[in-house]
């Protein structure tokens, strides 16, 4: 940039115009210091270029010195004193501080203005180099980048000026021709690398093709050219010259070349195999052919005839267009064309060719161009695959495949693989839902195992890293934090060369499973504390008969004056307290003698609605909510008062400051889904209703409140036996119970009680007195010498004959005695032949005889749950006197029917290769009165159906030896009469319907509920 100022002897006028129009024009920032460097006047691009205002410049005070970097100042008083000496100095670069703080580079001339008092006036042009110096920038950037990029490249490439000078070189080109960049630089290209032909002959500058480019003005390509190194050494090259031109000036050219030198050596040995390929040519498996630059054959080998099934004659002459594809055509035209000009050297790709047939051939192709000496296109030649099996297997597979991924996708089952790191590379949608994610989440090990758990995943990763695969059961961490349990069948994944790349595991949801089984031991511990109890009552059931019945025929004999009839009947009152303790105890253990009757809940409540408010006191409000709709229900009414008395009494405890009990009473339908979640069977049921107002529970305490003996009351409070009593009762009725409760908040249970249409019977429990006897003779069979000796003397006592039996056995062989009994008074449960067989047994001889049955124990095949089958006489010990007369009076005058005689035993046959489902199954029905068999496997199964008559046969249907399916074909084929129920829990139960084809009466899916099982078994058997 020049810098114009006015001569020293120019008018100030003169100047001081050419600098008003520079100002005005804006393009230059023009402002005028004083002597002692105030800046007087600026134009607004000055202003613009130093960031402060006209106003700022008006008020004084901005000198060049302010604006001027420390730095500068030395420079800037050098230039000053220069501008005084001599009115002028040349323009140069510095930088001014602007206001705010930043730096601007600028180029700045400085003239001598004119002078004044203090000095001469110096007027400064300055231009804003910043956008100059970011393209310099930016300029020196790219340059290092194109030299970067030129650096990277494999290809030799150098830069020629217009008397082929190198201007640039990269290090591969550098590199092929044997020279240090440095060297290359500034020197003649030709004369260093190209001064002799292949031959040594010289080789003129105006001779090389490169100079075209000089010459021509256009792109040059050379694939023979021999380029020479310092050694002495050449290779063959193939390069390209392109002309830099600038405004329209060619300028010089810019060279890439690279070695093909191999190539070269390649293509004379192929020349040399000429032949030789000839001969393979025909004789290839592969199909061969070659056509002319329009398409038409100029040979066929026979591979390539057979696969479009044509002859020889038939192509020769014929058009490559005329076979293949129509749709192929354009795509076939382009890439012909790309071969052509060299776009490309070669193409590989898919093509379709047409049979003979009008059948598709499916074609692996390559094609590539044979060229003349001169480098011209002569030929097309075709190598081609038949693929057409192997696509047609890659679609199949692709099919198995997208079957494999949809079967994975939709399986039941979770699926997930893992890494060699075990990071999880892939898991289905059933395995993310099992989580509770969304499928497609991030998941990875360590976070959905607990952390207390790492150290077995770690285990058991490493042991599939072993190569060895394993089944096991773990649990999971769902994202809501709940544990999911399941089985895990995990088995180790290799590459290629046999090195382990992860893992595959598959996982079974087992979590309800699991509760089951929790459920099941609990159930078990509960059952067997319950035939403890069971069997603690019975024993004391008999001592407390003896005493009841003494103690009660003393307080009849001994007068209310007699100072030992106090004490008579404290013994009484205290084996009657006793009698209550075994009732509960049996009534726990489902074990009690129940004598169900068709009653309404409401009159229940309003019957007992007074007793109640007595229990509660005074300072606990009582109200009772009855709904007309909640009906009748068939339970043992008794039970049932004392389980209403147990939950108001445990109410009102929960109450010790006062509070509110409200009973209720409902009646509501449940379809299955909300019956399953009772354990209870669809249906109409009747709902009483206990809610207070009291302290509430905690889940822990409420988890275990049916538990036998546990109480949260003070020592003395309680036995700990009211609820386990009132959950006997209910469920002993066909019923459930259920509790909700919240701290500070209160407590409601809900009893279901299964609904019935009968019409209800008034309640009386009142004992009706027994009528005079008429001399009826009486056996009394007892093992218990103590009861025998009471029953016996309290009978005689009232007018009947009696004999005595100390067993079923001594009954029977009484002889001419048996003819004259009337009935016989026996015990269930003896040593030896058990009552129900005695009775079984006089029934062959005496039809008409009545039995009483008497026991304390009801276990026995007799009854099913405790609960008495029509028309079974039976009287629960402990018993008094006046019970004893009453029931032998009922039996006599109402001339019962001997129990049971016509019921028939049902035997059932258990098939199951699971030995704790046979168990649970024999359980089960036995608790029932069935007589039950097992077997595990079909074979077996089938052994024993020849040796023993079964009413019905519960098989699974996958077992080792015979499976379930083919057991169910035999078994009904050979004994058609034997009921079938088939039970599955694999593949989802898919087998169960064939079951069904084959003969099964019922299906059932694992895990079934149990009460569900034993209703269908007591439909098929007619039970």
């Amino acid at each position: 940039m020049a810098t114009h100022h006015a001569p020293p002897d120019a008018p100030a006028s003169q100047v001081r115009t050419s600098i008003q129009l520079l100002a005005d024009s804006n393009v230059v920032g023009i402002m005028v210091a004083a002597a002692d460097g105030r800046i007087v006047e600026a134009n607004d691009e000055f202003l613009r270029i130093v960031g402060y205002s006209r106003a700022e410049l008006e008020a004084g005070g901005l000198t060049w010195i302010n604006l001027t970097p420390p730095e500068w100042l030395d420079a800037d008083r050098q230039v000053t004193e220069h501008v005084r000496a001599t009115g002028v100095a040349p323009a140069f670069q510095k930088e001014y501080i602007r206001k705010d703080g930043a730096r601007v580079p600028v180029l700045l001339g400085i003239a001598a203005l004119q002078d004044t008092e203090e000095g001469r006036d110096a007027v400064c042009f300055v231009v804003d180099l910043t956008q100059r110096k970011q393209a310099q920038r930016e300029r020196d950037r790219l340059l290092i980048e194109r030299v970067a990029m030129l650096d990277s490249v494999d290809e030799g490439i150098y830069g020629l000026d217009i008397a082929g000078r190198c201007t640039f070189i990269n290090r591969a080109a550098a590199a092929m021709l044997g020279y240090e960049p440095e060297e290359c630089l500034g020197r003649n290209m030709h004369h260093l690398v190209q001064s002799f032909r292949a031959d040594g002959s010289p080789y003129p500058d105006e001779d090389s093709p490169i100079f075209d480019a000089f010459r021509k003005g256009e792109s040059v390509r050379v694939d023979n050219e021999v380029l020479w190194r310092p050694d002495g050494s050449s290779f063959v090259a193939e390069y390209a010259s392109c002309p830099i031109v600038q405004n329209g000036n060619i300028e010089g050219s810019v060279v890439s070349f690279k070695d093909i030198s191999k190539r070269k050596q390649a293509e004379e040995r192929l020349r040399v195999s000429e032949e030789r390929f000839r001969g393979a040519f025909a004789n290839a498996a592969a199909g061969l052919f070659i056509t002319d630059l329009d398409g038409r054959f100029l040979e066929v080998n026979r591979a390539f005839c057979e696969m479009v099934a044509r002859g020889e004659e038939e192509l020769l002459g014929a058009s490559y267009q005329q076979l293949a594809h129509p749709s192929d055509l354009a795509r076939d035209a382009q890439v012909l064309g790309q071969l052509l000009r060299r776009e490309i050297s070669g193409f590989v790709g898919m093509e379709r060719f047409l049979r003979n047939s009008g059948e598709t051939l499916w074609a692996r192709i390559s094609v590539s161009v044979v060229r003349d000496a001169a480098g011209s296109p002569a030929e097309i030649v075709y190598l081609i695959e038949d693929i057409t099996e192997r696509l047609r297997a890659e679609t199949d597979l692709r099919r198995g495949e997208q079957r494999y991924r949809s079967i994975v996708e939709n399986t039941h089952e979770g699926i997930c693989m893992c890494d060699a790191g075990c990071g999880i590379t892939y898991y289905n949608p059933r395995f993310a839902g099992m989580l509770g994610y969304e499928h497609g989440a991030d998941l990875q090990c360590p976070e959905i195992h607990f952390e207390e758990d790492q150290e077995d995943r770690r285990r058991h990763f490493e042991t599939r890293r072993r190569g060895v695969s394993e089944s096991f059961e773990k649990r999971l961490r769902r994202e809501d934090g709940s544990v999911l349990w399941v089985n895990t069948s995990a088995s180790p994944l290799q590459d290629d060369e046999g090195t382990f790349a992860g893992s595959l595991c598959m996982f079974t949801d087992v979590t309800e499973s699991k509760k089951l089984e929790e459920q099941l031991r609990q159930s078990q511990k509960m059952e067997a504390v319950g035939r403890l109890a069971g069997g603690i009552a019975h024993d004391f059931n008999n001592l407390l008969t003896v005493i009841l019945g003494y103690s009660s025929m003393l307080e009849r004999k001994v007068s209310t004056s007699d100072p030992l009839s106090k004490n008579i009947v404290e013994i009484r009152k205290a084996g009657e307290r006793a009698a209550a303790l075994t009732q509960k105890l049996l009534a726990f253990s489902r074990k009690q003698v129940q004598h169900p009757r068709v009653f309404s809940l409401n009159h229940l409540i309003r019957d007992t609605e007074s007793m109640l408010r007595r229990l509660i006191g005074e300072d606990i409000r009582l109200a009772a909510v009855l709904d007309p709709a909640a009906g009748n229900v068939k339970a043992d009414p008794g039970q049932m008062e004392q389980a209403l008395m147990n939950l108001v009494i445990n109410a009102r405890d929960a109450m010790r400051q006062g509070g509110e009990i409200l009973i209720e009473t409902s009646r509501q339908d449940l379809d299955p889904g909300a019956a399953r979640l009772r354990s209870l069977e669809p249906g109409a049921y009747a709902v009483l209703t206990v809610s207070d107002t009291g302290c509430g529970m905690d889940e822990q305490t409420k988890s275990r409140i049916f538990e036998p003996f546990f109480t949260t009351k003070e020592p003395g409070m309680g036995t700990g036996l009211g609820l386990s009593t009132v959950l006997g009762s209910v469920k002993q009725s066909g019923g459930a119970i259920s509790v909700y409760s919240e701290i500070t908040v209160g407590t409601t249970f809900k009893i279901y009680l299964p609904s019935v249409e009968e019409a209800g019977t008034v309640l009386d429990s009142r004992i009706q007195p027994a009528g005079l006897a008429a001399g009826e003779m009486i056996l009394v069979v007892e093992d218990d010498p103590g009861i025998r000796n009471l029953a016996s003397e309290v009978l005689r006592e009232h007018g009947y004959k009696v004999t005595e039996a100390r067993s079923a056995e001594e009954a029977l062989a009484s002889g001419n005695v048996l003819s004259t009994v009337d009935l016989v008074l026996t015990d269930v449960i003896m040593s030896g032949m058990n009552g129900q067989e005695l009775a079984d047994r006089l029934a062959a001889t005496r039809p008409e005889i009545k039995v009483l049955y008497m026991s304390g124990y009801t276990e026995n095949a007799m009854m099913r749950h405790g609960i008495l089958d029509p028309g079974l006489n039976f009287l629960s010990k402990p018993f008094r006197p006046d019970e004893l007369l009453a029931k032998v009076g009922e039996v006599l005058a109402c001339g019962g029917e001997v129990a049971a005689r016509d019921q028939v035993v049902r035997r059932i046959l258990i098939v199951d290769d699971d030995a704790q489902v046979r168990s649970f199954l024999a359980t089960l029905l036995e608790a029932d009165g069935f007589s039950v068999l097992q077997a595990s496997n079909g074979k077996e199964a089938q052994a024993r159906c020849e040796e023993t008559a079964f009413d019905l046969v519960i098989t699974d249907l996958v077992m080792p030896e015979q499976e379930g399916l083919e057991t169910i074909h035999v078994i009904h084929r050979n004994w058609p009469d034997i009921r079938l129920v088939a039970i599955s829990g694999a593949f989802g139960g898919a087998y169960l319907e064939l079951a069904r084809k084959l003969g099964a009466d019922a299906l059932f899916r694992k895990p079934f509920e149990p009460d569900t099982i034993l209703t269908e078994v007591r439909r098929l058997t007619k039970r």
